[in-house]
């Protein structure tokens, strides 16, 4: 059976990709082994499905617009970096949200909850608002650097995206990196 590599997301519009490469741009000064996302794919992640059999995306999407039925457009303020686990040890170096995470939090568990019912297991993590920016492939000395220069980005304002439509998408992988392909775009209205 054909699968689809599947997630759900919000696009960052391009209005914002120049300053998120500015921010880019400063961090690589560290020369930290760093898989650096391309900005042109720009997106906060809703929920990862994994390899979803083909004959099932049509469900998917129907239940990620009932999901989102009723959900109001918000404003979703952009800013600061950061690292997971933490800054000392980055792994997964991001971008963060502050003014409209509540918001975003209540879409993504509406979201996780529909989808829960369709048999995709639930996120056992907590669920943080943010826009990945890189993916550390090794540690060493440049990390350090690449530490302190997240550190001196942690208040850096990105701006600020209206949040008016979720996005099912396709995720093809290749040797020049990811592709994404929009299955279905759900608008979200009052």
């Amino acid at each position: 059976m054909q699968t689809i590599r599947t997630f759900v997301a919000v696009d960052v519009p391009p209005a914002l990709h120049k300053r998120v490469s500015d921010i880019i741009g400063l961090l690589k000064a560290a020369r930290a082994d760093v898989k650096w996302v391309d900005t042109g794919i720009l997106h906060l992640t809703l929920k990862f499905l994994g390899d979803v059999p083909n004959v099932e995306i049509p469900d998917v999407c129907k239940v990620v617009a009932r999901a989102c039925e009723g959900v109001e457009p918000f404003a979703l303020t952009l800013g600061g970096v950061g690292a997971f686990p933490d800054v000392a040890r980055a792994r997964t170096v991001w971008i963060g949200a502050h003014e409209g995470t509540d918001e975003m939090i209540a879409l993504q568990q509406r979201i996780d909850e529909a989808l829960h019912k369709l048999g995709f297991p639930p996120e056992r993590r907590l669920f943080h608002p943010h826009l990945t920016i890189g993916r550390l492939r090794r540690g060493g000395p440049e990390q350090r650097e690449l530490s302190r220069l997240i550190a001196e980005q942690a208040d850096a304002p990105i701006g600020q995206i209206e949040i008016d439509e979720v996005t099912v998408y396709a995720s093809t992988l290749d040797r020049t990196g990811p592709s994404h392909d929009p299955l279905a775009h759900v608008e979200l209205r009052p």
